[in-house]
């Protein structure tokens, strides 16, 4: 008979549990995603208690940034009941029940104003993400920062 309790077996994947705002947002910074804010609704309204607001440049940014999001709440368990609006990329609404992602283009985010219309609500302070390095340039790849391998000149083998 076997005594092992098996909820007791951690596997080396499990994670603590974080907020599914904050890894939404840390999963929007990391696709470069602008302006992210954190409202909190519990004491605004019953239907949600997260908005997580963000803006994306362009429309493949912003599916981006959904996406991303998407995989990063997967790896915790949730998942999404709806997405509203991915293949036009203004407004992409994606519905987690108790949190609402909203990723908008800079054009869409000015005229819904969501910020204004829940002004209510208060803001939550995102902690930084311990996984981001702030140490390397945006543009540097992990790849870029290896030393330059010796390649030979393909020119020096031909005869003048």
């Amino acid at each position: 008979m076997n005594d092992i309790n098996t909820e007791q077996i951690i596997t080396e994947e499990e994670t603590p549990n974080l907020p599914g705002w904050q890894v939404a947002v840390w999963a929007a910074e990391d696709r470069k995603a602008t302006n992210i804010r954190v409202l909190d609704l519990t004491e605004v309204t019953t239907f949600a208690d997260t908005f997580v607001i963000c803006t994306a440049s362009n429309s493949r940014q912003a599916q981006a940034i959904t996406d991303a999001i998407q995989q990063a709440l997967k790896k915790q368990g949730e998942h999404a009941i709806s997405i509203e609006g991915y293949e036009q990329g203004e407004w992409i609404l994606s519905d987690y029940a108790d949190l609402i992602i909203h990723v908008f283009s800079e054009k869409a985010r000015d005229f819904y104003d969501l910020d204004r219309l829940w002004r209510q609500a208060k803001v939550l302070e995102v902690p930084p993400n311990p996984d981001q390095r702030d140490d390397r340039p945006f543009s540097m790849s992990p790849a870029a920062a290896l030393p330059p391998t010796t390649q030979p000149d393909p020119d020096a083998s031909r005869e003048e």
